[in-house]
């Protein structure tokens, strides 16, 4: 009845929106950059004054939205920590059988019928609130070494320090890289994918919320007071 009553939920604001996309553009743009970088260190070249300048200001500019998301969107980065770290959610029960994934994947492949089934989750299920956390601290991580190696600069004579920076650098980014194509799959629907897109109006129907994050929709979805038919998120 209440999907019925309530066609839509409001999944992602504006804020949620537009930090996700400058993210994701400031990844890509490190991920290119750092990647020529890299493949000139290891082939003792000098590195191209393009791959530098273009590292430095997605770096740069990536400190400069989070920075702004948290001062100017507190509300949605506290809703953000509060699902990541909330205790009342199933947790360990996911991590058992992983949300169901590996049987997702045999099914696609034909290797079983078998329906896969996880315990009801949040907003977030374990699998994305693990890989939400392991990004905040590469994040944090790759800031702080990049401000360092920013400061130290040694491109010739390196110390010590200058290459164990450096080293943190990079497994940071890597791990960051391979945490990010992970997630996608873990939360990928097309209704959520248009709904994240800045511009668009952060809808999702009301049955894909109740199917992906059911706890979410029954115990922390209200009516909109304004708005016949849209659920959202109630404050904490």
């Amino acid at each position: 009845q209440r999907l019925v009553r309530h066609a839509s939920v409001k999944r992602f604001h504006p804020s949620d929106q537009i930090v996700h996309f400058l993210n994701l553009i400031c990844w890509a743009a490190l991920a290119a950059s750092g990647i020529a970088l890299g493949s000139a260190a290891r082939a003792s070249l000098r590195p191209e004054r393009l791959d530098v300048s273009v590292h430095f200001i997605a770096g740069f500019a990536l400190i400069i939205v989070i920075a702004a998301w948290l001062v100017f969107s507190p509300t949605r980065a506290r809703r953000f920590v509060h699902e990541i770290l909330r205790t009342d959610r199933p947790f360990l029960a996911w991590l058992r059988n992983l949300g169901g994934y590996p049987t997702k994947l045999l099914r696609f492949l034909r290797l079983t019928k078998a329906e896969p089934s996880t315990a009801p989750q949040g907003r977030y299920n374990a699998g994305q609130r693990i890989a939400y956390a392991l990004l905040v601290l590469l994040n944090l991580t790759l800031i702080g070494t990049g401000v360092l190696l920013f400061i130290l600069h040694q491109p010739h004579e390196q110390s010590p320090f200058y290459q164990g920076a450096l080293a943190a650098h990079s497994f940071a980014f890597k791990a960051g890289v391979l945490i990010l194509l992970a997630h996608i799959p873990m939360g990928f629907s097309l209704a959520q994918l248009k709904a994240i897109l800045p511009g668009s109006d952060g809808l999702i129907p009301a049955e894909t919320a109740a199917k992906h994050a059911p706890l979410w929709f029954r115990e922390d979805l209200e009516p909109h007071a304004g708005a016949p038919g849209l659920l959202v998120e109630r404050r904490l």
